[in-house]
């Protein structure tokens, strides 16, 4: 396999919910049939543009438990909008968090972008330099025709969002505002696929409260033409595998992904070094398997607060079932009583508990 074969074989687009398998799908946010508002990201600010994933609705939504005064924010994987993931942003509502599904600059893959560049000091690690630029826009010197400005960036985007919601649904926004910037020490963010990448770097460089990750973070470069992560000249970007610059705690990341993921031994290298820490997330305990083949749950929430959760479950979307199964509506109709699925609401939540820095059971979902 060439390097750009194997850079492709690497390209996670989520798709939008299948017809023949989307039941439970709901509609998008900010449409009849949505529990959740939906903005356009230029309402929020003029000066924002850009087309296809980067101008999703913006999803939102008030707490309908008891308000724990967090505000869970969510990045979509490659080229998905937040519409994909309304499911797992109403199990937060639930909890008592107010919630915002981000869309941003995903268009490309960090993989395609940066290849072997994973650095050997914050200078020198694409990937880092690629998420930061999506962050806020700061230049990066790498080839990337969807670099953002600090205009588009997600600081900038989250911004404007949480100032219009502020302003035109509910005054209770304006908490998670700081000097005309978001509050990132009330902030849990949560990501699928980029998306757990971006808010796991984001975490990395902003004290937040904590993550919630799906299916990566895997920035990890291989040799090996199966892009496996496992053999000899392997690395895992620097910013990934080095000390956090800001004080967000690794105990506050905790991650969720398919055993069965064709990016499985990525993220599995990614986590065991995540925050420089000897063990990184494994050094909270061995992963934990929640489910069956079947979709069948074999292990009860808090997972022996594991904070690597393994499902086996077989989703149903086009390409990459396995990869989506953790967190895309499509593939996890939460509440479903169809047994070939595992109903996530009760590990979701779970996650957020940890994320929160709780060591209790999280109360059921569904």
């Amino acid at each position: 396999m060439t390097a750009t074969a194997a850079a492709l074989a690497a390209l996670v687009v989520v798709l939008p919910p299948a017809t023949a398998s989307a039941a439970t799908a709901l509609p998008p946010c900010g449409s009849t049939g949505s529990p959740l508002g939906g903005v356009n990201p230029a309402t929020t600010d003029p000066a924002i543009s850009g087309t296809g994933s980067m101008a999703g609705t913006v999803c939102y939504g008030r707490p309908t438990g008891t308000p724990n005064g967090k505000l869970f924010v969510f990045f979509p994987g490659t080229g998905a909008v937040p519409s994909y993931y309304q499911d797992v942003l109403v199990q937060a509502q639930q909890l008592g968090f107010y919630t915002v599904g981000m869309s941003y600059n995903n268009g490309a893959l960090a993989a395609i972008v940066c290849g072997s560049n994973t650095g050997t000091s914050p200078s020198t690690d694409c990937y880092g330099g690629l998420h930061l630029n999506r962050f806020n826009g700061t230049a990066e010197s790498w080839s990337d025709t969807g670099s953002a400005d600090a205009t588009h960036g997600i600081e900038h985007r989250l911004t404007a969002a949480l100032t219009w919601l502020a302003a035109n649904d509910n005054p209770g926004w304006s908490a998670f505002l700081s000097n005309g910037l978001p509050a990132y020490g009330s902030l849990v963010v949560g990501g699928h696929s980029q998306g757990a990448s971006e808010a796991a770097y984001l975490g990395s460089i902003r004290t937040v409260t904590g993550a919630v990750l799906f299916s990566s973070p895997d920035d990890c470069y291989s040799p090996d033409p199966a892009d496996s992560c496992t053999t000899a000249g392997t690395t895992v970007a620097y910013w990934a595998s080095h000390p956090f610059s800001s004080a967000t705690p690794l105990s506050r990341y905790i991650l969720a992904t398919n055993a069965n993921d064709p990016w499985i031994t990525k993220v599995t290298a990614v986590e065991k070094v995540l925050g420089g820490v000897s063990g990184g997330l494994e050094s909270f305990g061995a992963p934990v398997s929640v489910d069956n083949t079947a979709g069948t749950l074999t292990t009860a929430p808090p997972y022996g607060h594991s904070h690597v959760l393994l499902s086996n479950a077989t989703g149903t979307s086009y390409i990459y079932p396995a990869h989506d199964e953790p967190v895309v509506d499509n593939d996890t109709p939460v509440c479903s009583t169809n047994s070939a699925h595992l109903e996530l609401a009760n590990l979701w939540r779970q996650m957020l508990y940890t994320a929160l820095g709780s060591a209790a059971v999280a109360p059921a979902g569904c």
